[in-house]
């Protein structure tokens, strides 16, 4: 079986970008994608996508990353998935707010596809200690 990803992105430009790498990464990776924070905890909690990872941007309306991270670690059966950050955000609060709330991963959004591949080969090969054990 395998990999699910769940992408929670606002940029539709971002999400397809993502997309279209993760494609080029493995053929054995389904990736389902939410537009923001809400819509992927409504996702979450009907039960309509049981993730492996939780690639999650920080700045969206509604539901923020860190506003997400904050509901699913309270959560007892979601706050396990691994989830890693994937933002444009390159502030040192910003990190240390996520590993603080239990964020795996920090990746600030790269530039170009090779970045974007290698990024997520990165995380779904585990070739990464977590921030947090």
């Amino acid at each position: 079986m395998g990999v699910k990803v769940l992408l929670i992105d606002d940029d539709v430009d971002d999400r397809e970008l993502f997309t279209y790498a993760l494609s080029h990464v493995s053929s054995d990776v389904t990736c389902v994608e939410a537009i923001d924070g809400e819509d992927g905890l409504r996702l979450l909690r009907e039960n309509s996508c049981n993730p492996d990872y939780i690639f999650l941007d920080l700045n969206m309306p509604r539901v923020d990353g860190v506003l997400f991270l904050e509901k699913i670690r309270r959560d007892r059966r979601l706050r396990d998935i691994p989830v890693v950050i994937y933002t444009t955000s390159k502030f040192q609060n910003d990190k240390e707010k996520c590993v603080e709330l239990g964020a795996v991963h920090f990746i600030t959004k790269p530039t170009t596809l090779t970045e974007i591949e290698a990024a997520i080969s990165f995380v779904l090969e585990r070739k990464w200690e977590p921030i947090i054990h």
